[in-house]
């Protein structure tokens, strides 16, 4: 399964727009990570394209607008947010079958509400 992770400094991104790396992983019996993508531009709507041309199957973030996860959703993809902690710890547990979405979407694009670490 090929997995894409909004990552900030080895942690899950918790402003899905704002981020500046992705991690691409494919996980089965190990997790493997492909390749980190931190050229995506930062345009509106520059991360969701980016990973729609890696055709992952799944994206696991923290807050995410709800323009973003529906167009993700519409390819076909399963969008996980409100993931937050070290990103191998929650790929661990997505791997595991322990992971779930817990947070809906940031509405408008204000992430004020949210708490962070």
């Amino acid at each position: 399964m090929k997995v894409a992770v909004v990552i900030e400094k080895e942690k899950i991104s918790q402003h899905f727009g704002k981020s500046n790396c992705i991690g691409i992983y494919e996980i089965d019996e190990s997790i493997v990570l492909v390749k980190k993508i931190e050229d995506f531009g930062h345009e509106h709507g520059g991360i969701p394209s980016r990973i729609l041309k890696e055709q992952v199957d799944v994206v696991i973030c923290g807050n995410l607008g709800e323009q973003a996860k529906q167009k993700m959703m519409n390819e076909g993809i399963n969008v996980i947010s409100g993931a937050h902690g070290l990103v191998d710890d929650i790929l661990l547990k997505f791997k595991n079958n322990e992971l779930v979405s817990t947070i809906d979407t940031c509405q408008d694009g204000n992430h004020e509400h949210h708490e962070h670490e």
